[in-house]
């Protein structure tokens, strides 16, 4: 009975299976452990590149924050600033707005940055010097300067108010001499300022 029984259990097993047996630790065929694996040589010389890389874009990220910092800052600088900085105003044009403040005070000091009136002429004179001797009377008078412009770094325009005469003067021209004497109202007059004094132009 027993004999029986092995014998029909043998008979009902399934065959074994033929064919290929991969075993799980074994490689898959066709492909080797290392076929992805660098030399050693060569991970060195990645990592060495690699990191000069990251070196290289950290320097460059700083160099362009900082870049925008600093244009940030004097754009900024400049716009905090610009209405606190004084104008520079030239010395010439000081001693003219000096002028001008002290001649409409009726403050006599006024006088002191202008050039000493001369005595008037005697003899003929050219009319250059006559232009200078008349605008020299003018700025002596009582004026009122309404303002100033500069028409060079040590040249002005004043317009006045006021009306103002010259005496008499000897003007050489072509004929000999001319007695000319000027009488002008509102004048508009050109000064210069030489070593901190003012002199007429015309």
């Amino acid at each position: 009975m027993e004999r029986k029984l092995s014998s029909d259990i043998s008979k009902n097993e399934p065959p074994t299976r033929q064919g290929l047996q991969v075993s799980p630790s074994a490689p898959v065929p066709g492909l080797k452990p290392d076929a992805f694996t660098l030399p050693r040589s060569r991970r060195t010389l990645y990592r060495v590149l690699v990191a000069i890389g990251l070196v290289v874009a950290g320097i460059a990220a700083a160099v362009i924050v900082g870049v925008w910092k600093s244009d940030h800052y004097i754009h900024d600088s400049y716009f905090r600033s610009s209405g606190d900085v004084p104008e520079v105003v030239p010395t010439e044009k000081q001693v003219v707005e000096r002028f001008k403040t002290l001649k409409n005070a009726g403050d006599p000091v006024a006088d002191e940055l202008l050039a000493p009136l001369a005595a008037v002429p005697v003899e003929p004179i050219s009319q250059e010097e006559a232009d200078r001797f008349k605008v020299n009377c003018f700025l002596h008078q009582n004026i009122h300067i309404q303002s100033v412009r500069a028409v060079a770094s040590n040249r002005f325009i004043l317009a006045t108010e006021g009306n103002l005469s010259t005496p008499p003067l000897q003007v050489r021209s072509a004929k000999g001499a001319d007695r000319i004497q000027h009488i002008l109202f509102n004048p508009d007059l050109i000064v210069e300022v030489r070593d901190g004094i003012i002199h007429g132009v015309r």
